[in-house]
């Protein structure tokens, strides 16, 4: 036998601890992003059920015999709130003659969320309706 130190092969604990806080800052940055997809994904899925509430709130006060100036409102959910308004829409006094068919603007407004993050989707169209 030599007396000579027989050499290790392996990692330090030094390597060891830096390999450690590596792996340690690259989870939390994926927690991050994954967390932030999350929240984004949420959003998106919001806007398309508000999306839809308002087509269909829309497409039936526009399928109405009769439109007529009001504000209706209601909840879809315990979670969506809408409203509908349909409003006269003023024509410029020049160019337009008399017809039998008054036009309106349908508005709808679809809102969710706390009070301190309140998001709201709105369509609105131009119709019209009989005198």
């Amino acid at each position: 036998m030599s007396p000579h130190r027989s050499r290790q092969s392996g990692f330090s604990l030094l390597e060891v601890l830096v390999a450690f806080a590596i792996l340690a800052m690259s989870i939390g940055i994926l927690m991050q992003v994954f967390s932030n997809s999350m929240r984004g994904a949420s959003v998106v899925r919001h806007y398309s059920n508000a999306l839809i509430i308002a087509e269909s709130q829309l497409a039936l006060t526009v399928a109405a015999t009769a439109l007529a100036e009001g504000e209706e409102s209601g909840t879809v959910d315990d979670f969506y709130d809408w409203v509908v308004a349909v409003t006269p829409y003023e024509l410029p006094e020049e160019g337009f003659e008399a017809t039998s068919f008054d036009p309106f603007v349908v508005t709808v407004a679809v809102s969710w969320g706390g009070d301190d993050r309140r998001r709201t989707v709105a369509l609105n169209t131009l119709r019209l309706g009989q005198k």
